[in-house]
């Protein structure tokens, strides 16, 4: 099955050409990481410290657990690397009996002239109406409920984290909801608020509401304003700063528009969308809300749950509703449309992919002939290595039209979308291109003429790849290597270093691209080299050990990237896993189909076939349980009125709360679009006095000015204090130039970057950290907050 008579010359080619890879992208990394540590570990701090020792990162990485990676970037970074636990252990489960029993069998039993080494471990070595084929029956039912049987349990232990991540949620988030597609005579807060506590609830529920505004006029000021301050910044001192007045004089013009525009949108109901964020005073109410007006019931209104406030794309909120639904209809027709240009791009790599069997005209075609060893490399690297990089534009293909067409809540909700036609990308253009054919759209009308045609294509293409798909997982490996270099930020980095400085370089490298580098792509990418072993376990059972090998170099390189590098990112609880799952349940459907097609064709008896199709009822039963059991989009309502018995406090306790769970980075509501906040008044830097140690006493008598502080080591010492003029305390962790406390506008900065106080600056032990605009601040004893 699907190979030339080298097939083991061809994998091994791969392999060693991946291993090649892999292992320059380690020691290129392992000499990078000390030399740049902002790019390699400047997410690190007290908590995950980046490891010492060279290859200290690989034990760090593989031991990793799951609440290390939800506490430093969230729990659906956590749940990519769980998915790679959770792939390894189940080809293990699958792949070592099949290995141990179905191999055995092929070699033994197969009496097929098969010249490939590799091709006796197959079912192909096997000749028509064997015996083992009432084995291979046996084996789908056994991978079917085993499959099914494992993403049960995963599910099962992901909802503890996802009803931890629920409960945590931070506040507003915890108790807002998004509002869509409001009828017109309700869009004001008054109508709004009226609609949820008298027509909904029948009482007052509804803590507050932000309507989302129509800003496209204010933001178009905004954009002047930003222009003309560059242009007299960038004529300042030159010949022509004789024009500076004249601009000085546009640009206050302009700022009194944007003040003028500012209030009359903030204040008048003309300028309000048909979306808001409602906050509602208690969980209970909020999940009656998701739960009474979910997007499937058809209500009058849409209430969905609110995205990290980081995501929230406000142009999309702001969008008409009808205009939108437009956009939709036709960003699915593009979407559709690509599918079938891009068949002939797949089909000339497919043409290219085996130097065998190509036409005399051809120059390539002497190549099998007279330098065989050069026609095994090419088949085992070349085809694979050209679908991987046609299939990783189709990512960046896939966000252009969604920016140009789809309406989207948040980055989040737009990752979700590229997880799925990215990963419907994948089944079709890499694991059924070649029952496709040259036509999709010839393949469609014939599948919906004759069904049962599904089965048969299925039967005759799929089991002559199997050879394929194992040089394609092992060129798939260096597409982890890849992402641990981060070739991109580090050379971003090094552009800018020389003109921005260290500090400004980091934050403009970041992030990764979030095409082909973010959750959603990673996520599909991830499940495709799942679903491509799961498909051809039986056929060829030692694909699931190639495919293990995947999995073990993703867990090592996404923790480190997650614990020590990339930059957080917004997070939805875990929705990319569920999606995952619901993408391993139905490849196991592609998988019966396939299986059912060869036995009917292959087997000695047609009740083979038949008995195989039979699992498709075990998998039905299995995935209604399933269905019935998670319901992980909300907490229950029992948790609800468990949890908030729980958060039951003091008036006193409640305000301290609300303090200490704020987001310090906003001067108003979190929900509310930053243009309509007012400007922030400039700020007045503080003059600090006297540094002192923890326990009072001075250690150090320091002359700052402009509300800077230069810290040196203190032998023995953990933390101390600086106080300002004006009473108020600093506490600096001097061993890691660490600051805890709460600010508002204010921020810390050290080796490592511009942070908020609070967030934890580890760095070198001598360093610069300026500290403003304090509101509050913690004691610190022996290193940690009291």
């Amino acid at each position: 099955t699907g190979g030339g008579s080298n097939a083991l010359g061809e994998l091994v080619s791969s392999f060693s050409s991946s291993a090649v890879l892999v292992t320059a992208c380690v020691i290129f990394f392992t000499i990078a990481r000390p030399r740049v540590p902002l790019i390699y570990q400047g997410e690190a701090n007290e908590v995950h410290k980046p490891p010492s020792s060279r290859l200290g990162w690989v034990r760090v990485a593989w031991t990793a657990k799951q609440e290390q990676i939800v506490g430093k970037a969230g729990l659906d970074a956590a749940m990519l690397v769980t998915f790679s636990d959770f792939a390894g252990r189940l080809l293990r489960v699958i792949g070592v009996p099949l290995v141990a029993i179905l191999a055995p069998l092929h070699v033994v039993v197969g009496k097929s002239q098969n010249k490939a080494y590799l091709g006796y471990l197959d079912m192909g070595n096997l000749s028509t109406g064997s015996w083992v084929f009432w084995v291979h029956t046996g084996a789908v039912w056994y991978v079917v409920a085993v499959t099914m049987y494992l993403v049960d349990v995963a599910m099962h232990s992901f909802m503890a984290a996802r009803h931890r991540w629920l409960k945590d949620m931070p506040y507003p988030r915890s108790l807002t909801v998004v509002v869509e597609e409001i009828p017109a005579d309700k869009t004001s807060e008054v109508e709004l608020r009226r609609f949820f506590d008298q027509e909904v609830f029948g009482r007052p529920v509804v803590e507050k509401i932000v309507m989302v505004k129509d800003t496209s006029e204010l933001l178009s000021q905004m954009s002047m304003k930003a222009k003309l301050e560059d242009s007299i910044a960038s004529l300042a001192k030159t010949p022509f700063e004789r024009a500076m007045p004249a601009l000085q004089e546009q640009l206050k013009n302009v700022n009194m528009n944007i003040a003028l525009l500012r209030s009359k949108i903030s204040e008048s109901h003309e300028y309000n969308s048909t979306s808001a964020f409602v906050e509602f005073k208690q969980r209970r109410d909020k999940v009656i809300a998701l739960k009474m007006f979910s997007r499937d019931d058809n209500e009058i209104i849409v209430v969905s749950p609110p995205p990290d406030v980081r995501d929230v794309r406000w142009a999309d909120l702001m969008a008409d509703p009808m205009l939108t639904k437009g956009r939709d209809i036709a960003g699915y027709l593009v979407t559709l449309g690509l599918f079938f240009t891009f068949i002939p791009l797949v089909v000339a790599v497919q043409t290219f992919a085996r130097l065998e069997g190509l036409k005399e005209s051809n120059p390539l075609s002497v190549i099998p002939r007279d330098f065989p060893a050069i026609a095994t490399f090419w088949n085992g690297l070349v085809g694979s290595l050209a679908l991987s990089t046609l299939m990783g534009l189709v990512p960046m293909i896939l966000m252009l039209i969604f920016e140009a067409f789809y309406k989207m809540l948040d980055r989040g909700g737009e990752q979700i979308l590229l997880q799925n036609w990215y990963f419907l990308f994948l089944v079709v253009f890499v694991l059924l291109v070649t029952a496709i054919g040259s036509s999709l759209f010839e393949t469609v009308v014939d599948v919906a003429t004759n069904p049962t045609s599904v089965m048969d294509r299925l039967a005759r293409t799929l089991p002559m790849t199997t050879h394929f798909y194992m040089n394609y997982l092992t060129v798939q490996l260096g597409v982890e290597g890849l992402a641990l270099v981060r070739i991109a930020q580090l050379v971003k980095f090094h552009m800018f270093q020389a003109i921005k400085g260290e500090q400004e370089a980091k934050e403009l490298a970041e992030p990764e691209d979030q095409t082909s580098q973010g959750i959603g792509g990673r996520s599909a990418r991830l499940t495709i080299l799942l679903v491509i072993p799961i498909v051809f376990c039986t056929m060829c059972p030692i694909i699931t050990i190639v495919a293990m090998l995947n999995f073990w170099l993703a867990r090592m390189v996404y923790s480190y990237l997650f614990l020590f590098a990339e930059t957080r990112k917004g997070d939805m609880g875990g929705e990319f896993w569920c999606t995952q799952l619901h993408h391993i349940q139905l490849s196991l459907l592609l998988f019966v189909l396939t299986m059912s097609g060869v036995l009917f064709e292959r087997a000695p008896h047609p009740v083979c076939g038949w008995l195989s199709i039979a699992s498709v009822a075990l998998w039905f039963h299995m995935k209604q349980k399933y269905d019935r059991s998670y319901h992980w989009e909300a907490l229950d309502f029992a948790e609800v009125c468990a949890l908030e018995k729980e958060q039951e406090q003091s008036v006193a306790e409640q305000i301290a709360a609300a303090f200490y769970g704020r987001d310090d980075t906003h001067d108003h509501d979190p929900y509310q679009q930053e243009e309509l906040a007012p400007p922030k008044p400039k700020e007045e830097p503080h003059h600090w006095s006297t540094l002192f140690t923890g326990g009072g006493r001075p250690a150090q008598e320091t002359a700052v000015q402009g509300g800077t502080v230069q810290l040196s080591p203190f032998a023995g010492k953990k933390s101390a204090r600086v106080a300002t003029s004006a009473g108020r305390v600093e506490c600096v962790r001097i061993a890691d130039v660490r600051i805890w406390g709460r600010t508002g506008p204010g921020e810390a900065t050290s080796g490592l970057g511009p942070r908020r106080v609070g967030a934890g600056l580890p760095g070198r032990q001598e360093g610069e950290c300026t500290l403003h605009d304090s509101e509050f601040w913690r004691g610190l004893a022996d290193g940690r907050v009291v």
